[in-house]
């Protein structure tokens, strides 16, 4: 049952080729294993944010962890680009790898967009040094060899895979709305509105397409 219900969200945001995705336990994860490190790497930064209460910092990183966070980007984006233009063909491990690394920037920034006030002083940081931002690489990077190696079972990577995807996309529709209404408490409401509304649509549309 629970495997379901993860699949009704991982199916919303990606293609779910079986054979691009991770197995453990002998049960296919939700999304393919880009996106499973996409959104595994998010979750975790989201979750260390809160615990070290870093969701309202709005403080930009300095220059040598935004240009560390910048390169973090570029494998995932070499890989997937030469992957769907035909140029290559990639494999699970290098899928995961990279979306690891590319879901690791994405809290920093969203939590710096939807926070910055080109008004205010922003000293709230979000990185405080980059040696936090090498804590916070190499702390994903292990857990995310427990995922890949199937040390963590089924269960845990795929609440963490689903709690990627809530965080990433609530906090993007919450960042256009709260520019656009300029009222906090609707955009919240707004947000989570429009997420699941999305979802039920996308998986309406999969099932009249079978």
């Amino acid at each position: 049952m629970i495997d379901k219900v993860f699949s009704f969200f991982g199916k919303a945001f990606c293609h779910t080729i079986a054979e691009r995705s991770l197995v453990a336990d002998g049960i296919t994860f939700s999304v393919c294993a880009r996106c499973s490190g996409i959104y595994i790497s998010a979750a975790i930064v989201f979750i260390y944010f809160l615990i070290r209460k870093r969701l309202k910092g709005n403080k930009p990183p300095s220059i040598l962890s935004t240009v560390l966070l910048a390169i973090m980007l570029l494998p995932f984006m070499l890989d997937g680009l030469t992957s769907y233009m035909g140029l290559r063909e990639s494999n699970n491990l290098l899928r995961f790898v990279t979306g690891i690394l590319g879901g690791l920037p994405l809290p920093v920034f969203l939590t710096l967009i939807t926070n910055f006030d080109p008004k205010g002083e922003n000293t709230k940081p979000i990185i405080k040094n980059v040696f936090e931002l090498i804590f916070i690489l190499c702390f994903v990077s292990f857990l995310g060899y427990l995922c890949y190696n199937n040390l963590l079972g089924y269960f845990i990577p795929q609440v963490l895979i689903l709690l990627g995807i809530l965080s990433i996309y609530i906090s993007l529709l919450y960042m256009v709305y709260s520019i656009v209404l300029k009222k906090k408490k609707i955009a919240i409401k707004l947000s989570f509105i429009t997420f699941f509304v999305y979802c039920i649509i996308v998986n309406f549309l999969r099932i009249m397409m079978r």
